[in-house]
């Protein structure tokens, strides 16, 4: 019996061991082949020139030229209550509704503005600077990556942006405006830094300021140099630029993220990690490498797919849905760290849809002080004011132009592609609104 029982014991013993040695031979060929296709796809991508290191993406930035340096003193002594937050966010709807800028509002944002007066200086100081590195050291970049304060950044500028209306309604319009161009070239330095999230900080501070732009110059009447200015900080391409690059940044950071876990020197818990966990992440290299190579070519997928204009990428943003729904189960990490890329998408031609709006209502104007009237037909305004006809980046189609009896409206059908006679919402719940999803830019005619 005792014999017996040893017999069965050396057979289990020998079936575990078989067992391990397949699953260990398995592993290895399995980590074999998985790291083979991440070293093609890292050759590959260096072969087309593209950066391995988000250390690569380090902005080349002096400090006496780095508006970073101003703004990081900004975000120090700027003083913006709960309360006042609210308010801000209140009055910034009511502008986009056009309702009346009451007294009682004009007075607590110009006792607001002159509490945080040095911090206005400074975001001024900004616009005389020519580049923005907010990170000093880039060879420390990982999860702990050091980023503007979001919420400190949209609330100083919405500020800014009001203290600036209020100058243009004292009469003080030319320091006003040069307050908002301040505001826009600042806006738009925000893309200096690679990550998704200071691109989309910076797309709610040009949507503000546009906002802004609108009230102070409709129904003034300005000088042709003036508006010509105005129209250069008005340009579509950077915006589009800066997606692709900081979803190039953000593949790069995940790639450096991921080879870190495959070095057992990260824990996705956030505590030290233990000898266990090297042990996991040892058995879990292969489909490691496997999910890094996965998420690299979907996100080179998507730079491609941000690179062109939004009405044609409608079937491709319905494939990664469908590929973002079908994450293999294993794939960990992607669903941890892979952003909300669609919605970064619609808020690019959301701002895009504002600034055509922008560019066409200045250009308007400009063509007003030409020949005493407004166009037309947007296509009058090309080639002499703009290179050519702005075409709406949820339709591929004309934008929809107006004259009326106090001036002209102009806008975007909006993500529902439907004319909703120029209304907009302001605070989008959805990638597709249902209805009064136009963006507008409206002009009061003046004498």
């Amino acid at each position: 019996m005792r014999t017996k029982f040893k017999k069965i014991l050396v057979r289990t013993g020998i079936v575990f061991l078989v067992i391990i040695a397949v699953g260990l031979v398995t592993r290895t060929i399995f980590n074999y082949t998985t790291g083979k296709k991440l070293e093609k796809t890292l050759e590959k991508m260096k072969a087309a020139g593209e950066k391995l290191a988000i250390k690569e993406f380090e902005p080349d930035c002096r400090d006496e030229d780095n508006a970073a340096l101003s703004w990081k003193g900004v975000e120090e002594i700027l003083q913006i209550e709960r309360e006042q937050r609210g308010l801000l966010s209140k009055t910034l709807k009511e502008i986009f509704y056009n309702e009346p800028f009451t007294n009682g509002t004009r007075r607590k944002i110009e006792i607001m503005a002159e509490k945080n007066q040095r911090a206005l200086l400074l975001i001024q100081d900004t616009g005389q600077k020519p580049c923005f590195k907010y990170n000093e050291d880039w060879n420390q970049i990982d999860f702990e990556i050091l980023v503007p304060r979001a919420i400190k950044a949209i609330q100083a500028f919405r500020l800014y942006g009001f203290d600036a209306v209020i100058k243009a309604e004292n009469g003080r319009l030319t320091e006003a405006l040069e307050q908002n161009r301040i505001g826009m070239q600042f806006s738009r330095k925000y893309l200096e830094e690679p990550l998704l999230i200071n691109t989309l900080v910076a797309f709610a501070q040009m949507r503000a300021q546009l906002l802004f732009l609108n009230k102070i110059a409709a129904g003034k009447e300005l000088a042709t140099e003036t508006l010509l200015n105005i129209l250069h900080e008005l340009d579509t391409k950077p915006w589009r630029r800066g997606l692709v690059r900081s979803f190039k940044g953000e593949k790069i950071l995940s790639l450096e993220t991921g080879t870190k876990f495959l070095r057992g020197e990260y824990n996705i818990t956030g505590v030290d990690v233990s000898f266990w966990d090297k042990i996991y992440y040892w058995i879990f290299r292969p489909v490691l490498k496997s999910e890094i190579v996965w998420s690299l070519n979907l996100y080179s997928e998507m730079e491609k797919a941000a690179e062109l204009p939004y009405y044609q990428t409608y079937k491709i943003r319905e494939k990664y849905n469908k590929r973002q729904e079908d994450i293999p189960w294993l794939f960990k990490l992607s669903g941890f760290l892979f952003p909300n890329i669609e919605a970064s998408m619609f808020k690019e031609a959301r701002l895009e849809a504002d600034l055509n709006a922008a560019r066409i209502g200045i250009g308007c104007k400009i063509y007003k002080n030409y020949k005493g009237r407004f166009p037309e037909k947007i296509s009058e305004l090309a080639p002499d004011i703009l290179p050519e006809e702005p075409l709406d980046p949820f339709t591929g189609k004309p934008y929809i132009y107006r004259l009326e009896d106090d001036g002209f409206i102009v806008y975007s059908v909006g993500s529902n592609q439907k004319d909703d006679n120029g209304r907009g919402t302001w605070e989008i719940t959805s990638i597709v609104m249902e209805k009064d999803d136009d963006v507008t830019w409206r002009e009061i005619l003046y004498h």
